[in-house]
C-alpha cells in the first residue's frame, strides 16, 4: 500500500483519546483540525516544568488536555481516567 492511499484523518464518531509529551503537539493539534467539530477530545500531555505546563494549559485552551509535569503522574492518570471511562472505551480512538 501507497502512504498516498492510507486515510490520514480521526475515525468519524470517536472520542480521540491524546497521550504524549510536549513533542506532540504538532500531531494533536493537526489531528484536531482533521476531526469534526463534534468529535470529543481529550486526553493527557506532559512537560518538562510546571511553568511550561501551566503556559500550555492559558494558551492553548482550544485543545482540551490535561498538561501534567510530572512524568511518572501521567501513568497515574490514565489509568485513572481509563477506569472511569471503562463502560464506553469502544467509543475511543487513542
Amino acid at each position: 500500500m501507497k502512504i498516498e492511499n492510507a486515510k490520514h484523518y480521526p475515525t468519524s464518531g470517536k472520542h480521540l483519546v491524546f497521550l504524549g509529551d510536549q513533542t506532540s503537539i504538532g500531531h494533536f493539534c493537526a489531528l484536531w483540525q482533521l476531526a469534526t467539530e463534534d468529535t470529543p477530545v481529550s486526553g493527557f500531555i506532559t512537560f518538562d516544568d510546571p511553568q511550561t505546563a501551566g503556559a500550555f494549559s492559558k494558551n492553548c485552551s482550544w485543545l482540551p488536555l490535561q498538561a501534567v509535569s510530572n512524568y511518572s503522574a501521567i501513568y497515574k492518570q490514565t489509568e485513572d481516567w481509563a477506569i472511569t471511562h471503562q463502560s464506553i472505551k469502544q467509543d475511543f480512538a487513542f
